[in-house]
């Protein structure tokens, strides 16, 4: 992979401006940010229709969060709770929650809080590289690291109390450093590292402790710039709501095209995840121009493939994605993604990209 870690275009100053204010200012348990009952847990994208078409990787997830939780003695009883309704399965977005992947989440779990003093979101602290639970894992090892960095989320709590960090600058370092903050975090947890002067015990080398944060800040971004509440796909439908609107627009969930050339030996769900909020506000795919190793693997991988159009996508106004522009030049947001595995082993099957086509009744509500 190209290593170059120098972006391959100036940084434009509108790529930052949704992110101004935006602060993480602690990490707590989601019972104490939320009112949230104990035997509710959260998912992403919009609610499932029936609980009966949880992907697997989702239910394997679920199924360790109740574990985790004291929920349930066993993953039978686990998954009886989830079958018979004595667990509540709900979307993350309706809570001011984004979750990544096959990520589920309840009461007890410990969230990154994000704000910009209007609008607060929270995200998931993860436990690791894959098997994770966002990779849909039922390998008990995944409880066992999440009980580790759980440890010392006290002590960063405490630490973020007194020394916010700002989530623009952090957003900033990356994309200078060739990220463009979704599936290439590297800067980007580099800068965090080092914004946490010792605080906790992840180290640079652990890009993916820090996309939680970033989810976190995009999404506060999106609320702050008056366009979307909520996008994101539960591995069977993606779902959008924009501002002011209480129902999901519905979509089947795209199929993603793999950034790899090797044959894929399983079955990847289709698009999962909040992190599409990233993409949203107008970064990842829509700043694919600003990190020269994804440039790399989409020449290498997919050269007849056409790069996401950020001018035609992105309101000059706010920075964020524009349904009505996007509408009006033909053009539809593009989302990197890492492909999960639907049978549910629990490894990610490499990177992805999909496309996510607006309805016109969306366009059309924009005021």
């Amino acid at each position: 992979m190209n290593t170059n870690h120098s972006p391959a275009q100036p940084l434009d100053p509108l790529l930052l401006a949704p992110f101004e204010g935006c602060q993480l200012v602690g990490v707590r348990r989601l019972g104490h940010c939320i009112d949230l009952p104990s035997l509710t847990l959260l998912h992403a994208g919009p609610p499932y229709r029936d609980q009966s078409e949880i992907p697997l990787p989702v239910m394997y997830s679920a199924v360790q969060s109740m574990l985790h939780h004291g929920i349930a003695t066993d993953a039978t009883e686990a998954q009886r709770f989830l079958r018979d309704g004595t667990v509540a399965f709900k979307s993350a977005q309706d809570h001011q929650v984004v979750t990544p992947l096959a990520q589920t989440m309840g009461r007890l779990s410990w969230v990154f809080v994000v704000t910009d003093g209007r609008h607060t979101h929270y995200a998931p602290c993860v436990e690791g590289p894959a098997p994770a639970l966002r990779f849909g894992s039922a390998d008990a090892n995944c409880l066992r690291k999440l009980a580790e960095i759980e440890s010392w989320l006290p002590d960063l709590d405490q630490h973020l109390g007194q020394h916010p960090v700002d989530m623009q600058r952090i957003i900033e370092a990356g994309l200078l450093g060739g990220d463009e903050c979704h599936v290439m975090t590297r800067a980007s947890q580099t800068a965090f590292a080092e914004a946490l002067l010792g605080h906790g015990k992840t180290s640079a080398s652990e890009p993916w402790f820090v996309l939680p944060v970033l989810m976190g800040t995009c999404a506060v971004a999106l609320a702050r710039a008056g366009t979307w509440h909520s996008m994101g796909s539960n591995g069977v439908e993606f779902g959008y709501k924009w501002h002011g609107e209480n129902k999901w627009e519905r979509l089947t969930a795209p199929v993603l095209s793999a950034l790899r050339d090797e044959p894929i030996p399983k079955t990847a769900l289709p698009a999962i995840g909040d992190s599409a909020v990233i993409d949203f506000a107008g970064l990842g795919a829509q700043a694919l121009h600003m990190s020269p190793d994804m440039q790399t693997i989409w020449q290498q991988y997919l050269p007849d493939r056409s790069w996401p159009d950020r001018r035609a996508l992105i309101d000059p106004a706010t920075g964020v994605v524009c349904p009505r522009q996007a509408k009006s030049h033909g053009k539809s947001p593009s989302i990197h993604l890492a492909m999960v595995d639907s049978a549910g082993s629990g490894q990610s099957l490499g990177l992805g990209v999909c496309e996510v086509v607006l309805s016109d009744r969306l366009a059309m509500v924009i005021r």
